[in-house]
């Protein structure tokens, strides 16, 4: 459950062999639920694979810890609060208004079973600008606000397959130096944790240009101790 997504990277799993969903800032994978099911019971999760789904749930049990609840309503027919049968129609463990013989009430739904939560939905991400401080080699990166340095640097496995094997570093101005020195970031804390902060949507909102504004992240190789 550490692991973070960006929107892009959430509705990239839009398809029946790789559905994700999030509700509330928690992303699932029902990828392997969707083929023990009827096609009618899969079809509204299957459209709305890729995206969030939390109006079909309600808001103030979001952050409750036996899980979301599902959206009730109120019919004025039946006189009763009833479940809220979303526009696409019931999904799986959708459960009946009344007990029937074909539904295991004592079933966890899937909203609430650990085994489908996967990660938690970024409330934003950022650009950054990771430079090899032997190479001057600089690659830029989306990543979520809210990940650690190590978490990002598991992302750079991707473009640098020894990424495990660097320390990360800022340019500060140091009082007792002339000009700047590199400093070494704390890898258990966030970029806006160590004090790199991402100016770009504030300027960004004033119409500035902001590619000059992405913060640039150093790295150093430590050791070789990992494998291409």
């Amino acid at each position: 459950m550490k692991k973070w997504f960006t929107i892009e990277e959430l509705a990239a799993h839009n398809s029946p062999f790789d559905c994700y969903v999030s509700i509330y800032g928690t992303v699932y994978d029902l990828t392997h639920l969707i083929p023990q099911h009827s096609r009618a019971l899969s079809e509204p999760l299957l459209q709305m694979a890729g995206k969030d789904i939390s109006h079909w749930f309600e808001p103030r049990t979001a952050d409750m810890t036996t899980g979301v609840e599902l959206l009730m309503e109120f019919d004025p027919q039946m006189q009763i609060t009833t479940y809220c049968i979303p526009p696409k129609g019931k999904f799986i463990h959708f459960p009946p208004m009344y007990p029937c013989n074909d539904f295991n009430m004592e079933e966890l739904p899937w909203w609430k079973d650990p085994d489908y939560m996967v990660g938690k939905l970024s409330e934003r991400s950022r650009f950054l600008r990771i430079r090899n401080v032997m190479t001057e080699h600089t690659d830029l990166m989306e990543v979520p606000m809210e990940e650690t340095i190590n978490q990002i640097m598991e992302r750079y496995v991707n473009l640098n397959a020894h990424a495990l094997s660097y320390e990360a570093l800022k340019l500060c101005t140091c009082d007792t130096h002339e000009g700047k020195v590199f400093v070494a970031l704390d890898m258990n804390k966030s970029l806006e944790e160590n004090g790199v902060f991402d100016e770009s949507l504030e300027y960004g909102e004033m119409g500035m240009e902001i590619n000059h504004l992405i913060p640039v992240m150093d790295v150093h190789y430590t050791d070789d101790l990992t494998v291409a």
